[in-house]
């Protein structure tokens, strides 16, 4: 996989030039705390996988939807968010988190990604998120970072022939466009995202799989010959607390 700060459904396969694919686990990369630290140095250990596969014209579609942030104001607002079931944290975008005017609070929190691969998270957020009807709601802790994304998907999808019935409502109606990313939510609650209803589109590789957002749209468009430069990406995303932090936990209660 690439060696960006991202996360596991996400990788860039432009950057890959391996015929076959190959898999490999890397283990114990250290992450050490200050000499000078007042508490036991202690040593972390982070564990990735690193993939190749040969690049391909199809793209992939994420699951991407609608969701609704509580703002400084108390207003919920809408933005657009990833949901990933191979990521143990949330992760807002800075731009996202400083429009919103969310206090931000300090932490160090080191994120790991695909190839080992680390970015630390300086900041956190703590607010609330919302589907549009407001009939869901959840209490959320996300983890200030620079950027989550490049714009997804990478090119605009031809949508023409796709047959939605006209009940679905989509949790992400221009899905097909190139956007930018807001959010990343992981798998803390993706699956209290997830309803039971599924449809499958005839003539395609898509999935409608409805959501507490509405119906997200899943699965692999037919291969394009103008898309063989597009950008795939590959999320796999690991937060680390540190050891210290664990032991005042345990034993602070």
């Amino acid at each position: 996989m690439c060696g960006d700060s991202h996360n596991s459904l996400l990788h860039d396969d432009s950057k890959i030039n391996n015929k076959n694919n190959s898999c490999r686990e890397e283990e114990n990369t250290p992450l050490c705390a200050s000499p000078h630290s007042s508490t036991t140095q202690v040593e972390q250990t982070a564990t990735s996988f690193c993939c190749s596969t040969f690049l391909n014209r199809k793209s992939i579609l994420l699951c991407t939807a609608r969701v609704f942030i509580r703002n400084k104001e108390n207003k919920f607002v809408p933005v657009r968010a990833i949901l990933d079931s191979a990521s143990e944290i949330n992760i807002i975008s800075s731009d996202c988190a400083n429009f919103l005017g969310l206090k931000k609070e300090k932490l160090f929190l080191p994120v790991s990604g695909i190839c080992g691969s680390t970015q630390n998270a300086s900041r956190k957020v703590t607010t609330s998120l919302s589907n549009l009807n407001g009939n869901y709601q959840w209490d959320i802790e996300l983890m200030v970072l620079p950027k989550i994304t490049e714009f997804s998907p990478a090119t605009r999808l031809d949508v023409s022939n796709l047959k939605i019935p006209e009940n679905i409502q989509l949790a992400d109606e221009t899905f097909y466009i190139p956007q930018k990313v807001d959010l990343l939510l992981g798998c803390e609650l993706f699956f209290e995202f997830i309803k039971a209803d599924k449809i499958r589109l005839n003539d395609s590789r898509l999935i409608l799989q409805d959501t507490c957002f509405g119906y997200i749209v899943a699965g692999s468009t037919e291969p394009n010959s103008q898309i063989n430069n597009a950008t795939s990406h590959c999320f796999l995303s690991r937060g680390m607390d540190t050891l210290d932090k664990t032991l005042r936990g345990h034993f602070g209660k």
